[in-house]
């Protein structure tokens, strides 16, 4: 009995570690090691891959974690799969090998880097968006009260020629539709 607890133990760490995104993920940090074409050719150089490396081990920690639960384990393979090749071919085709142009593919290192550099600005930024929706809401429930407090009715009802009339809103009559 405690054979089959530690052989199914055994396939189930075997299952988490060695697998496509794992694989990938060991790729991209080999990459590293590879001399840059990018940093050779552009005038800007390759920021330090340190924040790119500190975002893969945190989506490896969430794909570990997603990993252990045996209802997810195969879509959160197939997930982080494609989620580790698309990082695995930005870092190979850009950095490494330079094969886009720097003005519409740069390279991941900068890319991140520039969440560090610009911290203040994008949540500067993100409290201006915030503050703007905020107004929008508050905007939104003054225009319903304003409404609701002339206490016009949904329809207007008339009389013409003797005759009760149901006008809906839309179909309310103005002086342009009295004329025509």
């Amino acid at each position: 009995m405690v054979e089959k607890t530690t052989q199914f133990s055994l396939a189930k760490i075997r299952s988490i570690l060695f697998n496509l995104p794992n694989l990938f993920f060991l790729l991209i940090l080999a990459t590293f090691r590879f001399p840059s074409k990018y940093a050779l050719e552009m005038d800007e150089k390759l920021k330090s891959p340190s924040v790119f490396i500190a975002v893969l081990v945190l989506i490896e920690i969430a794909f570990l974690f997603n990993v252990r639960k045996a209802k997810n384990e195969k879509t959160a393979k197939g997930i982080f799969s494609v989620v580790f090749i698309f990082l695995f071919l930005w870092e190979l085709l850009v950095s490494r090998l330079n094969l886009f142009p720097y003005v519409f593919v740069p390279a991941p290192e900068n890319v991140f880097y520039v969440f560090i550099r610009d911290t203040r600005n994008i949540l500067k930024g993100f409290a201006s968006s915030m503050q703007l929706l905020a107004l929008g809401i508050i905007g939104e429930y003054l225009g319903q009260i304003f409404h609701e407090s002339k206490g016009r009715p949904i329809y207007l009802v008339d009389e013409m020629n003797g005759k009760r009339m149901i006008y809906k809103p839309q179909l309310v009559p103005t002086e342009r539709n009295i004329r025509d």
